[in-house]
């Protein structure tokens, strides 16, 4: 499969000006690697828009589907805490997020759409550090003292 090349503005007007100064369109479009039908356009563009035409233009494409909540109204979905929303603990997860989003603004979205969101949004993945509150320093002191001791007493052959 042939790699498409992406033209920047410099080398539009550049091969624009070689054809108006005289150069044949088949050398240009071998010279800037371009079509010769895309040499017409730039050309027939800049001619049309006095020069202004060869600027990048916005190329139409699905709309993303996330723009249409606003970011304040994303960011207030997931800056309250999760169990508002039914869930037993109070983390995050893709998921979720599109579980709410489904339910509560009808919109259908794949797990990567909403990271890039929160990408875009400069919310980053934080993973909580556990903490076990059932078991006490004191015990837990203990029973190394006792693993130490007990680990002393094996012999080694």
């Amino acid at each position: 499969m042939e790699e498409k090349k992406y033209s920047t503005y410099e080398v539009r007007i550049r091969a624009v000006r070689a054809c108006l100064g005289g150069m044949k369109i088949e050398n240009v479009s071998k010279a800037f690697q371009a079509n010769r039908a895309t040499i017409y356009r730039w050309i027939k563009r800049y001619k049309e828009k006095k020069g202004e035409g060869l600027q990048r233009q916005k190329v139409s494409g699905r709309p993303k589907i996330l723009d249409e909540i606003k970011n304040a109204e994303f960011l207030s979905i997931v800056f309250k805490s999760a169990m508002e929303f039914g869930y037993e603990t109070d983390f995050w997860t893709s998921d979720r997020i599109r579980h709410i989003l489904k339910k509560d603004y009808a919109l259908k979205v794949s797990r990567w759409t909403v990271w890039r969101k929160l990408k875009n949004l400069g919310l980053t993945y934080q993973k909580p550090e556990r903490q076990y509150f059932e078991a006490s320093e004191e015990l837990r002191e203990q029973w190394r003292k006792k693993i130490a001791k007990d680990s002393s007493s094996y012999t080694t052959i």
